[in-house]
């Protein structure tokens, strides 16, 4: 009787395997993204689950889907150097509990993680003595302990040994964390989240977050909606300040702060524990297998310089770093220039490439100052030019002196093909990232190049994901590209005149530096100065002027300090002239810096002079959201991104607006030319930029113009009025 018990249980575990309506389906369609779509599922918070992947079983497929890892004798054993596989199971017969492999193949060769950071599970295992497959399977909502015995090697069929339905966490518990327990990657201006394994609602009590290394405390109320917020599993905490770089911290929920739907109270949490990313990194790299820092301790003096500046620009919020010296760079700079002539010069020939993201001259297609149409001379100048490039292993410059290059580099070889080129590429490519670093503890990254020759490679502001991941191809110890969403900078400190000064070439390095820091902390562009008045360090004037005048830290404009980098609050900005405090001294948080003059027009006061801008930030996109219709379509990154989002931050009524089909297109379009939109002037805020700044990791931040600060001439009648 007992047998007839345990075979009716298999028979009705695989038949719900089998024939389930309502089992996981195949969201995308897409099969470029098996992997993604068919083989990675993440268990039901409910369950607590140790593992982040599990298999799954696709009703419309028919197939259980899942991940298996080879043992012998319960060692591991790669087969052909793969310990983790995908495996499709299909269902042979759901009455004997027989399924069989169906297809097969390396899992998760990218090293994708999963939610909670770690690289995704394999839940599946076959051990080879035995024939016997173990796994942990999700059919509709409930995970699933399985065990198989291989039945047929050759037709690779396995009948079904054991099957048990897990139980579901008897208690309300946090199952997933961001940022992770005791991870290190916490972004100082992020919220706190703790899922729990069902939906929570509010008690009573007070969560702390304690900076553990100073002991200062934060309070949360769990009735504050603003500070605490609660959807569903989700618990939010939103510190009133950004947190404080390189620390640790602790939050503490009490007992009995939140509840269950049946009113069980949450027994607490004490053990969750974080620390906030590093603010920058210099990394220290030669060329030439040389270097002006053979040290980190001879780089001292340009990273407390810069941190200095960055930490006063901030009021304090950019304030930890750490420098790291890695190998020298075998590769030469005149070589490093010849792979970039060579691959600009290759690009101009075949038309600058394809219309792709991966292609990185794709903008020069059509594209007015770069070569189009060439003709046949110009290809006999280029292939000749190629030819020199391969031979001599050097840049242009040199060819530039030859019969040929006299008669047309000057004339367009430099301006419309060469002046596109990316050397530093080239450079990245062939530097190796220390072993144990772990780029996402550092909020920036930042390579400094050094040789003691006079080449310089300038310095840029970038994304290790810019291109889609294509742009740059910067790889960590073992080899693996990075591609991930982080910022990072490289800036050159040679000198390229060979006799600056060594306190003159201190300050024009950190400016730079500090100037890309910028960049990479938020401002995408650069203040315009047509007066060539030289107030922001983010204008064509701004590092010139600190170096003439000798300001220190660099100036860089109240308006953006508040509205690009949140570093003050909006009540650093009056109409009272006679309230305005001296931005050359140190700033001092509730004083008032940015005097407002007129519609987007501010005057401040440094070092007892008057500097006067106009900073239309959002007037463009206002603009175009009165006039035309907004075309928008899912992005390849972005399956969610919707360009209407460009304008809805500024109506007056959220839900104003009409989307519409586009005939015989995929693309839809946006009408927002019968809505009201709010006062930009009068009712511009952080709240505003961070809704652009902030939403889908700034995807919408097109909305801002970052050139939008203009200097001018200041108009001392207009602080009289301003009173």
């Amino acid at each position: 009787m007992k047998s007839l018990k345990i075979k009716f249980l298999l028979i009705l575990v695989v038949g719900q395997v089998c024939f389930h309506e309502a089992a996981l389906g195949h969201p995308h369609g897409d099969l470029k993204k098996v992997e993604i779509n068919y083989y990675v599922t993440k268990p039901p918070a409910e369950y607590s689950s140790s593992l982040n992947n599990v298999g799954s079983f696709n009703a419309s497929q028919g197939k259980i889907f899942t991940c298996l890892i080879p043992y012998t004798n319960g060692v591991l054993s790669p087969i052909d150097g793969v310990s983790e596989f995908s495996i499709a199971f299909n269902i042979i017969s759901g009455a004997d509990g027989k399924i069989g492999v169906s297809e097969s193949g390396t899992f998760n060769s990218a090293g994708n993680l999963g939610s909670d950071g770690a690289r995704l599970s394999c839940s599946g295992s076959y051990e080879t003595t035995t024939g016997i497959y173990k796994d942990t399977i999700l059919v509709n909502s409930s995970l699933i302990e399985t065990s198989f015995q291989l039945i047929d090697p050759t037709m690779l069929a396995f009948n079904l040994l054991s099957a048990k339905t897990l139980d579901k966490s008897p208690a309300l518990s946090p199952v997933e964390f961001n940022p992770k327990k005791n991870s290190k990657t916490m972004d100082v201006k992020n919220g706190i989240t703790v899922v729990f394994n069902r939906s929570i609602f509010r008690a009573d009590g007070k969560i702390e977050l304690i900076n553990v290394d100073s002991g200062a405390a934060e309070e949360f109320d769990i009735k504050d909606s603003k500070k605490v917020s609660v959807d569903g599993t989700k618990l939010v905490l939103n510190p009133e300040k950004a947190l404080i770089s390189d620390k640790n911290y602790r939050v503490r929920i009490p007992v009995g702060a939140l509840k269950d739907s049946e009113g069980n109270g949450f027994t607490g949490l004490d053990n969750y524990n974080f620390k906030t990313q590093i603010d920058i990194a210099f990394l220290l790299v030669g060329y030439n297998n040389t270097t002006l820092y053979e040290t980190v301790e001879s780089f001292e003096p340009s990273a407390k310089k810069s941190m200095s500046f960055l930490s006063s620009l901030s009021a304090g919020q950019i304030s930890s770093y750490k420098t790291y010296r890695l190998t020298n760079i075998s590769i030469s700079d005149a070589y490093a220039k010849s792979l970039g002539h060579l691959e600009a010069v290759n690009s101009a020939l075949d038309g600058w490439g394809v219309d792709e993201l991966t292609n990185y001259f794709r903008d020069k297609i059509g594209h007015p100052d770069a070569l189009q149409n060439p003709t046949v001379q110009q290809r006999e100048v280029l292939q000749e030019l190629r030819q020199w490039l391969l031979d001599n292993q050097k840049g242009a410059e040199e060819w530039a002196e030859s019969a040929l290059g006299i008669q047309h580099y000057s004339d367009w070889v430099n301006d419309k093909v060469l002046n596109f080129s990316r050397p530093v590429y080239f450079l990245l490519d062939n530097l190796k990232l220390p072993a144990e670093f772990v780029l996402q503890e550092h909020r920036v990254i930042s390579f400094i190049f050094s040789d003691p020759g006079k080449t310089n490679f300038s310095a840029l502001a970038s994304n290790f994901n810019a291109l889609g991941g294509s742009q740059w191809s910067i790889k960590t110890a073992d080899g693996l590209k990075v591609t991930h969403d982080q910022d990072f900078f490289y800036s050159d400190h040679s000198d390229p005149f060979g006799d600056t000064a060594a306190e003159l070439l201190l300050n024009i390095n950190t400016r730079v530096d500090v100037h890309e820091v910028i960049h990479t902390w938020g401002h995408a562009g650069h203040d315009t100065d047509p007066l060539m008045v030289g107030y922001s360090t983010m204008s064509q004037a701004g590092g010139d002027a600190d170096l003439q005048f000798r300001r220190d830290p660099p100036t860089y404009p109240i308006y953006n300090r508040v509205y690009l980098m949140g570093w003050m609050p909006e009540s650093a900005i009056t109409t009272d002239a006679s309230l305005i405090r001296d931005a050359a001294d140190p700033i001092v948080l509730g004083q008032k810096y940015l005097l407002k003059v007129g519609r987007f027009k501010y005057q401040e006061l440094y070092d007892g002079q008057w500097f006067q801008y106009s900073v239309p930030s959002l007037e463009r996109q206002l603009n175009t959201c009165k006039t035309v219709s907004i075309v928008t379509a899912p992005t390849a990154t972005n399956p969610k991104y919707d360009a209407g989002n460009l304008c809805k931050p500024i109506l007056r009524d959220k839900n104003c607006g009409i989307k519409s089909e586009i005939f015989g297109l995929p693309e839809t379009m946006w009408d927002f030319r019968n809505c009201e939109f709010i006062d930009i002037d009068a009712e511009l805020s952080q709240e505003l930029f961070q809704s652009y700044l902030e939403n889908f990791n700034g995807e919408y931040n097109s909305a801002i113009n970052f050139d939008a600060l203009v200097m001018e001439q200041t108009d001392a009648s207009l602080r009289s009025s301003s009173n």
